[in-house]
């Protein structure tokens, strides 16, 4: 996908929120960090444009943030999405490994659509067990 001028500030949006995430679950936790940005629940869902420019916002931006893991990624996604009035809303999921071991993942859901964190096939081995509303 070609960077455009419009999307460069989502851009720059993006690459700080990711670091205001990735430095808040380090030093004030999921629950206090989620009591900051979260804002009411609201109806309206993204185009499909839309989705694909925030996405893209945060996949290319979360490439220089060090440690910009699923969760961080979901998070500046919803985050973004709440500041332009859109609804979403973050699923856990848990599969396991090769190892035997539980291996844990999250993604960015708008209604139906998964925006983050991969896509329906790449996320069918995973067993849902947290969803986290906007508020």
């Amino acid at each position: 996908m070609k960077v455009i001028w419009r999307d460069k500030w989502l851009i720059v949006l993006a690459f700080t929120l990711l670091w205001v995430i990735r430095v808040g679950l380090w030093t004030i936790g999921y629950r206090r960090l989620h009591s900051l940005v979260a804002t009411k629940q609201t109806m309206r869902l993204p185009s499909d444009a839309m989705a694909q420019r925030v996405a893209f916002s945060v996949f290319f931006s979360s490439r220089m943030v060090p440690k910009a893991t699923c969760l961080v990624q979901a998070i500046s996604a919803q985050w973004i999405f709440n500041l332009r009035g859109y609804s979403s809303h973050i699923q856990v999921g848990v599969k396991e490994n090769e190892r035997l071991k539980l291996e844990a993942h999250a993604w960015l859901l708008c209604g139906n659509r998964v925006i983050i964190g991969g896509n329906r096939e790449s996320l069918a081995d995973y067993s849902p067990f947290l969803k986290l509303p906007q508020r």
